[in-house]
């Protein structure tokens, strides 16, 4: 989608679910990570195919945007594109449902920065993190394509902030996507 390919290769460690938990102090709810390459814990009973290829699509996703843009991305952005493409792949869910939505008041790009952050956050914060991180890039597709994606992507790997990024690629303000993302994913959350 993004027309773009890493030069370097990817791989794909695998570890038990005690290993990981003791190398990489992760919360437990992790099913993956990406670090500069894919780490995924397996756990003792079997892990559907489709699953672990949702887990492998998300985690490459991290992969191919932090290539594109130099490192730079901001983990919302990266994660909202990672659930997107996961999902094109695998059909996995997508979280767009009013419950995992979050408040209203958080439909800002302030509250998108400061989503990913915080250590043991209960399982419906992180559900409205992925959900808020998804509406946004799902936003920006229904409005500007996947060219608008690749633009700021350019801009962000440029140095350029998410904000100074849409106002330069769509001519819009802050306030504006925040109005406009806002009164989208209303429409669009089930």
């Amino acid at each position: 989608d993004l027309k773009y390919f890493p030069t370097s290769k990817t791989a794909v460690i695998f570890y038990s679910q005690n290993d990981f938990n003791r190398i990489f102090m992760m919360s437990k709810g992790t099913r993956a990570l990406y670090d500069g390459n894919i780490r995924i814990p397996l756990p003792e009973e079997n892990i559907p195919e489709n699953e672990l290829a949702e887990y492998i699509c998300h985690e490459y996703t991290h992969a191919v945007i932090s290539a594109k843009t130099g490192n730079n991305c901001p983990v919302w952005f990266s994660e909202g594109l990672a659930v997107l493409e996961a999902h094109k792949y695998t059909g996995g869910p997508l979280p767009m449902e009013k419950a995992w939505m979050p408040d209203r008041t958080k439909f800002t790009i302030h509250s998108l920065y400061n989503s990913f952050n915080h250590e043991n956050e209960p399982e419906d914060a992180i559900r409205g993190d992925y959900a808020l991180a998804y509406s946004a890039v799902k936003f920006i597709i229904d409005n500007w394509g996947m060219a608008g994606i690749s633009g700021i992507l350019d801009r962000i790997r440029n140095g350029e902030h998410f904000t100074n990024a849409i106002d330069e690629e769509f001519l819009i303000s802050e306030k504006e996507f925040e109005r406009r993302w806002k009164n989208y994913s209303a429409r669009i959350s089930s």
